[in-house]
């Protein structure tokens, strides 16, 4: 974590820009949190230690995302890597109601948050949840599924990493196009 931090040049794993008038902001909800009021980041694969926990946001990125929608001059789109809510309560960030709270706080204002972005569950999905979409984009990689199969040629790799025959890697990366029409006040999404 802290090797990209340095050489992207970036002070946090959270951050915005304004393109095109829109404000994208990054959030980094890769921290554990064993106990309350403490926080650490996901990093060297501290996940086995730890896994339960994960998924939060220490409070003062939660204090900086209310910030930077609330003065955003454009309309939101929040990226994560796990998903901010899912509609059956049980899933997403351990932090959802503070981020929920925030979405809801920004409607009708110039930051309004009009589309919530993540990819941790290696799934396509939607869930629109308060009226703002909040769409799961399948990973560009691969696709994990419980029973392990042996149909790739290098035998070896399975001996070498042991969750390589959970997965099912595309021949060609998925992707997905996002068309927002402000003066339609559409979502497309392609692919």
């Amino acid at each position: 974590y802290e090797t990209v931090l340095s050489a992207m040049g970036l002070e946090n794993g959270y951050y915005y820009f304004d393109r095109s008038g829109f404000r994208f902001i990054v959030l980094d909800e890769n921290y554990f949190s064993d106990f309350p009021g403490i926080y650490f980041h996901y990093s060297e694969r501290n996940y086995f230690d730890h896994g339960p926990y994960r998924d939060w946001m220490p409070p003062e990125e939660i204090d900086w995302l209310r910030e930077t929608v609330k003065n955003s001059p454009y309309p939101c789109i929040l990226a994560s890597h796990a998903m901010l809510d899912f509609t059956d309560g049980k899933r997403g960030v351990k932090c959802k109601d503070e981020v929920r709270e925030i979405i809801r706080n920004s409607r009708g204002t110039p930051g309004e948050v009009i589309l919530c972005l993540n990819g941790h569950y290696h799934r396509s999905g939607l869930d629109i949840i308060d009226g703002v979409p909040r769409l799961d984009v399948n990973s560009a990689t691969f696709n994990w599924v419980s029973k392990a199969h042996y149909l790739f040629p290098e035998k070896e790799w399975y001996k070498q990493y042991e969750n390589y025959g959970n997965m099912v890697i595309y021949e060609r990366p998925v992707s997905a196009e996002i068309v927002i029409d402000t003066a339609d006040e559409s979502i497309e999404i392609i692919g």
